[in-house]
């Protein structure tokens, strides 16, 4: 998933040949990957709180970014037990898997 990221190759609404790509979620914005997984608001929220229980540096959109397109993470506080690659791994993993569950199971989000 973070390959087809980084490619901008993600399966959401706006690389897919559907009437609306407003995003389901929030319904604010098109739906684009970056969108997807971090750029829209209630995913943002869950990057930001969680993103502070691993790193040192407080959350920005722009060290997520540089984490996720450079591989540039910051350091990680003393007490955390993975690595950032599998910290950011899993938090999209997580994203994705709850995104569809919203879809798909009317889970809330």
């Amino acid at each position: 998933m973070w390959y087809k990221l980084i490619h901008n190759k993600l399966s959401c609404l706006s690389n897919l040949y559907l009437p609306s790509k407003l995003c389901p979620v929030c319904k604010n914005l098109e739906e684009t990957s970056s969108h997807f997984l971090f750029d829209c608001p209630q995913k943002l929220a869950v990057w930001s709180v969680l993103w502070d229980s691993q790193f040192e540096q407080p959350f920005s959109k722009y060290s997520l970014r540089r984490a996720l397109f450079l591989l540039d993470f910051p350091k990680c506080r003393p007490d955390t037990v993975h690595a950032p690659s599998v910290f950011i791994g899993t938090m999209l993993l997580a994203i994705w898997c709850n995104h569809w569950a919203f879809i798909f199971d009317h889970r809330p989000y």
